[in-house]
C-alpha cells in the first residue's frame, strides 16, 4: 500500500500561512513547516473535538484537525476525511478553493495519526488495532456526525479517500440524511492481495491469507502483530519534501482498517446521492470489494450515483502531491475540478467518451 493503501497519504499543497488557493505552489520542495488553518472557531463541538485531539499526544502541525471559513455567502458544509497514515494536509488546495466558493471545510484527523516523529512513544501507538478498531472509530464517526449536525446549513457534504472513503461511508450509513451527497473515492473496504508488494517488511502476504482474510482473521500472535511494517525509505524521503503524516505502523493496524472497512460493507447499506470514484489496477485496495459495495448495498435511486475509474498509472493516492513528488500526476488537476464540482454543484465526475474499466466509465483525466 505504500503508494497506494498508504490509505491515502493524500497530501496537497497549499501555504499553512495563507488559505487562499492561489498560494499554492508548483513543485512540493517548496513547502515546508505547514500549519493546519484553524478559522472556524465558533462552533463549539469542532472546538472541543480539535482540544481533545490535541491533548491526546504531539501532532505534527500540519496534522492538526484544519478548518477553513466560506468566504462570501454560506453554501454548506464540507467535511473530508484523509487516508491511511495521511493527515489533513493532503486536503489544503481543495479546501481552499471550496471555501472560496462558499463553503465551510473541516478537515479531521483519523484517530490516533499524525504524532510527531522522533519522540520516545513510537509514532504509530495510538492507531486502532485488531482489537479497539470496534470501539475507537465508532466513536470518531459519531463525534464528527454530531459536529456535521451542529452547523448551522443544512447543506452538507461528506468525503474521504482510502481509509477516509470508509469512515465517508460509515458517516452515511450510521446518520442516514444528514449529508445530502457523498464522495467515496478508492474506500479502504479490503486490502488489494498486491499490497504486500508495497508494504516495507512483509514479503509475501499471500503466506497469511488465512491470518488476513477478513473473513477468518483468526488468532495471529502478539509478537507477529506488533511487527512494524510501514512504507519505508521512500516515505523518509517524501517527509524530507515536505509531506507530513506517519511512516510506520505495525501489522495490528493494518488489520484493524480492513476489519473495519470489511466489516462495514459487510454490514451496511448506502443511500442517497454518491460519487464513487476508483483506480484501476488498484495496488492498495481491493476494487472488486469495491464494485460488489456499489452494486450490491449502495441503494440510491437511478440517477443518483454513479462509479468511474481512472485508467492506469494513476495512484491510489490520486489526491496527493506529495506522495511520489516526483510523478507525473497528468490526472490531478482534472481531478481537483471535479471534485469541486461535484461538492458545490452535485454534477457527476465526467467521463471519457464511452471507454469503459470492468465495466464502468472512465473518469476523465
Amino acid at each position: 500500500m505504500r503508494s497506494v493503501l498508504k490509505l491515502g497519504l493524500l497530501v496537497a499543497l497549499a501555504s499553512c500561512k495563507s488559505v487562499n488557493p492561489q498560494s499554492a505552489v508548483s513543485s512540493v520542495d517548496f513547502v515546508r513547516d505547514q500549519v493546519s488553518p484553524q478559522e472556524i472557531q465558533d462552533l463549539e463541538p469542532w472546538t472541543r473535538y480539535v482540544a481533545s485531539t490535541e491533548a491526546s499526544y504531539e501532532i505534527q502541525p500540519a496534522c492538526r484537525p484544519a478548518s477553513f471559513r466560506h468566504r462570501g455567502e454560506l453554501k454548506g458544509l464540507v467535511i473530508l476525511f484523509h487516508g491511511f497514515t495521511a493527515c489533513p494536509q493532503q486536503y489544503f488546495v481543495v479546501a481552499a478553493a471550496l471555501q472560496m466558493q462558499g463553503w465551510d471545510v473541516l478537515l479531521p484527523l483519523n484517530p490516533g495519526h499524525g504524532m510527531k516523529q522522533g519522540l520516545s512513544t513510537k509514532e504509530q501507538t495510538y492507531l486502532p488495532n485488531k482489537e479497539s478498531y470496534k470501539k475507537v472509530i465508532p466513536e470518531f464517526i459519531a463525534t464528527i456526525n454530531e459536529i456535521a449536525r451542529q452547523h448551522p446549513s443544512p447543506h452538507r457534504v461528506v468525503g474521504g479517500l482510502s481509509l477516509g472513503g470508509a469512515f465517508a461511508t460509515a458517516a452515511m450509513t450510521s446518520a442516514p440524511g444528514l449529508y445530502e451527497r457523498g464522495l467515496i473515492m478508492a474506500p479502504f473496504y479490503r486490502m488489494s492481495s498486491l499490497v504486500a508488494n508495497l508494504i516495507g517488511g512483509l514479503k509475501n502476504l499471500d503466506q497469511w491469507g488465512q491470518q488476513l482474510n477478513p473473513d477468518r482473521i483468526g488468532a495471529l500472535s502478539n509478537n507477529l502483530l506488533s511487527k512494524s511494517i510501514g512504507w519505508g525509505p521512500g516515505c523518509t524521503k517524501e517527509t524530507q519534501r515536505g509531506r507530513q503524516g506517519i511512516c510506520k505502523f505495525d501489522l495490528t493496524h493494518l488489520i484493524g482498517a480492513q476489519q473495519f472497512g470489511y466489516e462495514l460493507s459487510r454490514d451496511k447499506s448506502l443511500t442517497g446521492r454518491v460519487q464513487f470514484v476508483g483506480v484501476e489496477g488498484d495496488m492498495a485496495v481491493d476494487i472488486g470489494r469495491i464494485k460488489w459495495f456499489f452494486e450490491n448495498k449502495v441503494s440510491s435511486a437511478a440517477g443518483e450515483k454513479q462509479f468511474c475509474l481512472y485508467r492506469k498509472p494513476v495512484s491510489h493516492s490520486l489526491a496527493s502531491r506529495f506522495d511520489n513528488p516526483d510523478e507525473d500526476k497528468f490526472w490531478l488537476s482534472a481531478f481537483e475540478a471535479d471534485l469541486q464540482n461535484f461538492i458545490t454543484n452535485g454534477e457527476f465526475f465526467p467521463q471519457k467518451g464511452n471507454r469503459r474499466i470492468k465495466g464502468y466509465g472512465m473518469c476523465r483525466s
